[in-house]
């Protein structure tokens, strides 16, 4: 049988584990359905949050990696951001011709290139590189460097469905421009004539794996630490650690009070601000309205503050910086 408090952390680690991306608030007043994992499926989790994680430190470092869909199909990919003449070279080779650019629908929109026929984007672009050398490709990806002349929907390739998504979102997971270059290879492997022998053996990651990256993450999380640290407006209160299997970035509760599970308990979620809730930012109130919220249910007596660490709703620091140079 949970104690009250227990109850309320449970409850904490099911919002934790659904990782909202809005600062808002909430009430909970009993406890959510909890996700039980046998140990198998926490081996298999752990595994692929590990493989993923992999993948994303090989495209942070500049390095290409293996993508690999359900049905066999294969490419390179390389962050957009990370190419230089070099590596553009080498995923030429492997390709056997120009690689692809692949960009959100977004980001084709701000570059110029008309919608489809129905008047929406697709999720995914992919565009020909048409001779483009290493810091045009960056220009493309990068919303504060392209000033160049509209694109046109013609320089539009067909996407590789799966792989095209996948590689988008390897991007975002690494908190890098949502950019990549594609070179489609063939599905038995990576040898052929030419290849640079440092593109022989490179890190492999699935799409499943990347798809299912966000759900294996939000199961695995579990409370590591928790030590009473007194608030301004606050000084009541707990604040608990949880950390993903993989070692990931923590996310806090701060709970105040012992929380009246006969009542609505007061909960605020919010995410990660450093410029407003370090910095006090004039760009946005994030650090007013953390510091309001405890302060509210410091006077309210009891609840809890859900700090989840995905700067920028999950885009990082840097391209949080990026979107600023554009207001």
């Amino acid at each position: 049988m949970l104690s009250g408090a227990g109850v309320v952390i449970a409850s904490c680690e099911w919002y934790l584990r659904q990782r909202r991306t809005s600062n808002t608030w909430c009430f909970a007043s009993e406890r959510d359905n909890m996700v039980n994992m046998t140990e198998e499926q926490q081996l298999k989790s752990g595994n692929s949050l590990r493989d993923v994680d992999r993948a994303l430190a090989e495209l942070r470092r500049g390095a290409p990696v293996v993508l690999r869909a359900p049905d066999g199909a294969a490419a390179v990919i390389q962050a957009a951001e990370t190419i230089n003449n070099e590596s553009l070279e080498a995923l030429t080779k492997l390709s056997g011709g120009e690689p692809s650019l692949l960009l959100t629908g977004r980001r084709a929109a701000a570059l110029g290139i008309e919608p489809r026929q129905d008047g929406d984007y697709e999720p995914v672009v992919a565009i020909a590189l048409s001779g483009r050398d290493a810091e045009r490709v960056v220009e493309l990806a990068d919303p504060t460097a392209w000033q160049g002349a509209p694109l046109r929907r013609r320089t539009l390739v067909e996407a590789p469905g799966e792989l095209a998504f996948g590689a988008i979102d390897l991007t975002k997971l690494a908190r890098l421009l949502p950019a990549a270059l594609l070179a489609s290879v063939e599905s038995d492997g990576l040898r052929g004539e030419g290849i640079p022998a440092d593109l022989i053996g490179l890190y492999e990651i699935s799409t499943t794996k990347v798809a299912d990256y966000r759900q294996s993450a939000a199961r695995a999380l579990r409370r590591v630490a928790e030590a009473r640290v007194p608030l301004k407006g606050a000084e009541n209160t707990k604040v608990i650690a949880f950390r993903p299997d993989d070692g990931g970035s923590e996310h806090m509760a701060l709970m105040v009070g012992t929380p009246d599970l006969e009542q609505p308990v007061l909960i605020r979620l919010h995410s990660e601000c450093f410029t407003g809730d370090l910095l006090n930012s004039l760009r946005c109130d994030c650090g007013d309205q953390l510091r309001g919220a405890i302060e509210a249910i410091g006077e309210a007596g009891a609840g809890v503050v859900l700090y989840l660490t995905q700067e920028g709703r999950g885009i990082g620091l840097v391209n949080k910086l990026r979107a600023y140079a554009l207001q």
